[in-house]
């Protein structure tokens, strides 16, 4: 128990030591608490309400007592913050009542009525079709019981932010300033909207072009072809040329028209060999006018000419092509 002196009538009760409550106190929180206390009444004195105000809660938070109760109601209310004074009185008259503390309960009782009067309160009036998931006063949350009860609030400025799942939060400030009702219309909460849906992904890349008819596969058909007509060329001249030769050494075994064997030999090779030559040339030549044909079709950024050209090789003749851009 805290021992202060008495003091003059209507801050009798105030300055009476707080009565203890039933409930475990260190030693330390209560040596501090009683500090903060005498400090407290010091500061008021001084005029430093708001200080002083601030010492008197803690001291009640560390250890809780009715006096300090009292005093700290009546800091707010010379701080001007008489809802929160008006519920601390009470608090007070409530708990000196169950304690049968006749003289505080009628001091607490008779401060709730001088504050009454001065009260200012707070009605909410949403519009029709709004609703509300929670509701919260200066960022402590409402219960829903109040939301449509007279609120009782110091004077000055409030933030009364109005939430529901799905919406856009809406944050109303209300100007506390005068006794009386005032009521704080609220608009239904606007519909959170939807995200954009994601851009189209884009468009694939365009297919390649098809390659130009012909193209390096054309060219390389009419090389081959024209290889394959070179070669004939190369065996008709070859053939040819053993034609003529064993048609000569099987003249020079005939009289008239009788050979001997040798001469019979040379004549059949002969026949052989220019068989062959006709062949030859005659795949050559279709080879190398396909090849000419394919190589020179085909499109190509320089252009391609195909020579071919006879020539006599060391036992016989033959054809020389030659390809040039």
């Amino acid at each position: 128990m805290r021992l202060v002196p008495l003091a003059a009538a209507p801050l009798l009760l105030l300055a009476l030591a707080p009565a203890s409550l039933a409930q475990t106190k260190s030693p330390e929180d209560v040596k501090h608490a009683d500090t903060l206390f005498r400090q407290a009444q010091k500061l008021r004195d001084a005029g430093q309400v708001a200080q002083a105000c601030a010492d008197f809660a803690e001291s009640q938070r560390l250890d809780p007592e009715l006096g300090t109760l009292l005093n700290l109601a009546d800091c707010h209310a010379a701080e001007g913050k008489t809802a929160t004074a008006f519920a601390e009185f009470e608090q007070a008259e409530h708990q000196a009542q169950t304690r049968k503390d006749r003289e505080r309960e009628a001091f607490a009782h008779d401060q709730v009525n001088a504050l009454s009067p001065r009260l200012s309160y707070v009605q909410l009036a949403p519009a029709p079709g709004a609703t509300f998931d929670t509701v919260t006063l200066d960022g402590a949350p409402l219960e829903r019981a109040t939301w449509s009860a007279h609120a009782a609030l110091d004077p000055g400025i409030h933030k009364l932010v109005f939430a529901a799942n799905g919406k856009v939060p809406r944050t109303v400030d209300v100007i506390v300033a005068s006794p009386g009702v005032q009521t704080v219309p609220v608009a239904a909460l606007d519909a959170i909207a939807a995200p954009p849906p994601p851009p189209p992904p884009p468009p694939p890349p365009p297919p390649p072009p098809p390659p130009p008819a012909g193209g390096p596969g054309l060219q390389t058909l009419g090389f081959v072809v024209g290889g394959v007509g070179v070669v004939g060329i190369g065996l008709g001249s070859y053939f040819g040329v053993a034609a003529i030769s064993n048609k000569n050494s099987g003249n020079a075994h005939c009289s008239g028209k009788f050979c001997d064997a040798q001469g019979l030999s040379d004549e059949s090779s002969a026949h052989t060999d220019a068989t062959l030559s006709t062949v030859a040339f005659a795949v050559g030549v279709v080879g190398l006018a396909a090849g000419a044909y394919f190589v020179l079709a085909s499109p190509s950024p320089q252009s391609a000419r195909l020579q071919v050209a006879p020539t006599v090789l060391a036992h016989g003749g033959g054809a020389a092509a030659m390809v040039t851009w």
